[in-house]
């Protein structure tokens, strides 16, 4: 297995067979809010609407809609799919337990399949002991990113218990594009430990679900 942690965080991470486990911990350098505010996204786990880009920095711009974008917190863990699931995306109906504290992401990064016809659902299902969290999925071109100004339409689910994310290779249908054969991160967060009424939480502070990829 493959993870790597990102700058001023430890991660752990356990596998067993096609199930994962991802935790974060560690003291940041650089505090969380100032990561939110630099472009927008949740701000101390609730979304502050912004989306402007960093003051004098060039704004990338992809053919599919897809911008740069900084991660929504400053701590994460990444991953990569084929070497955690040991099997390339979309790796239908195989089971990978995430784990993630409040104020952190996951974010796993694929290759879109070279089939211009394949589609799918990214489902997610809670489990006894998983905190019982509200989060939220995003496939997007850099790590951590959940504003949807940086992201390509339809690539941010909705934000709920056990979120979920179409997605497809098929321009002419519905869900997330993703571009055969180009490298995207699937990325899930449980926001802050404060609730709120339409935004990512986990009061325990640690939440996990099941996610696995569907066929449409």
């Amino acid at each position: 297995m493959n993870i790597s942690k990102t700058a001023h965080a430890a991660s752990a991470a356990r596998l067993s067979r096609s199930v994962l486990v991802i935790t974060l911990a560690g003291a940041l350098s650089v505090p969380l809010q100032s990561a939110a505010q630099r472009v927008g996204g949740f701000n101390n786990g609730v979304r502050d609407g912004s989306a402007d880009s960093i003051k004098g920095e060039p704004e990338q711009v992809f053919r599919s809609g897809f911008q740069s974008c900084t991660p929504v917190f400053a701590t994460g863990s990444i991953g990569e799919w084929d070497g955690t699931f040991g099997m390339s995306w979309p790796a239908y109906n195989n089971a990978l337990r995430i784990f993630s504290t409040a104020n952190q992401y996951v974010a796993l990064r694929f290759n879109a399949a070279q089939n211009a016809t394949q589609s799918g659902r990214v489902l997610t299902t809670e489990f006894p002991g998983g905190g019982s969290g509200v989060g939220v999925i995003s496939i997007s071109r850099e790590p951590g990113c959940f504003d949807p100004a940086f992201l390509g339409e339809n690539c941010l689910g909705p934000i709920q218990s056990g979120p979920t994310l179409d997605w497809t290779n098929d321009f002419s249908l519905p869900g997330c594009r993703l571009e055969p054969g180009r490298s995207y991160y699937l990325n899930v967060t449980f926001g802050g430990t404060v609730p709120g009424n339409g935004t990512p939480s986990c009061t325990s502070g640690n939440c996990g679900v099941d996610l696995r990829n569907v066929t449409q």
